[in-house]
């Protein structure tokens, strides 16, 4: 997340790969609706302001056009209303499934997103950024789309919305657990090299840690797991790494390019290990 200033007003700018941040708000239903509750599917965010203004007005005709998406299995969408009136005068309902609006009238929600300044405070004057938001089933971004003048940002979002895999294939692979699967930080040409490297120096057996006589001990037993890892120890490309982490993708080329890389990566080692998928994943951090 990064933090930018317009004429001494700082908003945060939330960017491709960043986790979405959490947060509780009263819904139309529920007076303290936990965000993070729904993860596991793609969460689509429209920070709209008003539905008394054109821009949101379009917005909410765009999405009741595309109702047939949010079905809360695949999709689900949140509206982030920041104008009192839009709940007494009823100009917006949840509709289930699939459809919810918060009332952030005190504007929580809107600054951890950037529709609002960072220290914007309930009554002033300063206008909302108005944008939609994509989000994969763990709730890390993966789309940010602002309002278009000429509406053209309504068709932009659900022509990307209707080309994205099944929430289980968001990753570009389809994630067992107890798998940790980071998607879209390392570029293709790294994780190639990552594979190279295995290639190179082959893998040594990981085993499994079990109490044997009151010790603990390393077994090797390929009924119940087996898998060879391979250590990095390259000063290079431990340092490589941890910057690769640091610049994650900006744009949906940087993404598919991610996800390419990583369904070759977990192809790759699902050869390596020789039968069904992979039981573990681990990652050390530098």
């Amino acid at each position: 997340m990064t933090e930018s200033a317009q004429t001494k007003v700082a908003y945060f700018n939330l960017m491709v790969g960043d986790p979405a941040p959490r947060f509780h708000q009263r819904t139309i239903k529920n007076p303290n609706y936990a965000f993070h509750s729904a993860a596991g599917r793609y969460i689509v965010m429209c920070f709209f302001g008003s539905a008394g203004n054109p821009a949101g007005r379009a917005a909410i005709a765009g999405l009741l056009q595309n109702r047939s998406l949010f079905d809360d299995k695949n999709f689900c969408f949140f509206g982030v209303s920041s104008d009192p009136k839009d709940e007494s005068e009823a100009r917006v309902q949840n509709s289930m499934p699939g459809i919810r609006f918060f009332w952030d009238f005190d504007g929580l929600i809107g600054r951890l997103y950037g529709s609002r300044p960072v220290e914007y405070k309930a009554g002033d004057s300063v206008t909302a950024r108005l944008f939609w938001v994509v989000l994969d089933p763990t709730l890390r971004v993966l789309w940010t789309l602002p309002f278009a003048a000429d509406g053209s940002d309504v068709g932009k979002l659900f022509a990307y919305l209707r080309q994205l895999p099944p929430p289980a294939r968001f990753a570009g692979i389809e994630l067992q657990a107890p798998i940790l699967f980071l998607p879209n930080v390392f570029e293709l040409d790294f994780c190639q090299r990552l594979i190279s490297l295995y290639e190179t120096h082959g893998g040594e057996e990981s085993g499994f840690m079990e109490d044997v006589g009151g010790k603990t001990a390393l077994l090797h037993d390929h009924g119940h797991k087996r898998r060879k890892d391979y250590t990095v120890e390259d000063p290079e490309v431990i340092r490589f790494a941890a910057r690769q982490a640091a610049h994650r993708p900006r744009d949906q080329a940087d993404i598919q390019l991610r996800r390419d890389a990583y369904g070759a990566l977990y192809r790759f080692l699902l050869r390596r290990r020789g039968q069904g998928p992979l039981q573990r994943a681990s990652r050390q951090h530098h």
